[in-house]
């Protein structure tokens, strides 16, 4: 759901779930910390493109999913944080 290229110094980081208007989940928050923490590690990574595929950006959290979140008896800290911190 996050497509991850790099072309010489720059990471393309593509949100990929044209069918949903790209709305985002926990785990595509997840995967797109994972991807910035690994780029600031990468000397060879000097800029990052974030954009979202079938004519989309994104249409915002999956209100599905983190209704879920909110519900959970254990709920792991937030995704979309981690994202933002990273």
């Amino acid at each position: 759901m996050i497509d991850v290229q790099q072309s010489g110094g720059v990471l393309h980081l593509v949100i990929n779930r044209p069918e949903k208007k790209n709305a985002l989940t926990r785990s595509m928050y997840n995967a797109l910390a994972e991807a910035v923490t690994k780029a600031n590690q990468d000397t060879d990574v000097s800029a990052i493109v974030l954009s979202g595929a079938g004519g989309v950006f994104t249409a915002g959290n999956d209100l599905d999913d983190f209704r879920a979140r909110a519900t959970d008896a254990n709920p792991k800290p937030s995704a979309g944080l981690a994202f933002i911190e990273a």
